[in-house]
C-alpha cells in the first residue's frame, strides 16, 4: 500500500490488480500475472513503481484523471 500526498490510495492485491482510490472512485487495472508484493509511490513526478511475484518490475505514471499508464517493465532473474 502507499498513499500520495492528495489522499489517493495505491493497493496491490493477491490477483495482481493495483487499486487506485481516490475521491473520484475507485479504479483496478490489471497490472501482473500474479500477486503484487511492493508498490512505491513518488509524489513529486506521479509515479509508480510494482514489483510482483511474476518477477516483474513496472514503471506506472498517474495521469490527471488518476489512471495508471504503465511507461515500463522489466523481467528479473529467477534468483531474485
Amino acid at each position: 500500500v502507499a498513499l500520495s500526498r492528495e489522499g489517493i490510495i495505491f493497493a496491490g492485491d493477491d490477483e495482481g490488480k493495483i487499486s487506485v482510490i481516490s475521491s473520484s472512485g475507485t479504479y483496478l487495472p490489471a497490472a501482473h500475472a500474479a500477486g503484487i508484493k511492493r508498490i512505491v509511490w513518488n509524489d513529486a513526478q506521479r509515479l509508480l513503481v510494482s514489483l510482483s511475484y511474476d518477477r516483474c518490475v513496472m514503471l506506472w505514471e498517474l495521469t490527471p484523471d488518476n489512471q495508471l499508464v504503465k511507461t515500463a517493465q522489466t523481467s528479473l532473474p529467477s534468483i531474485i
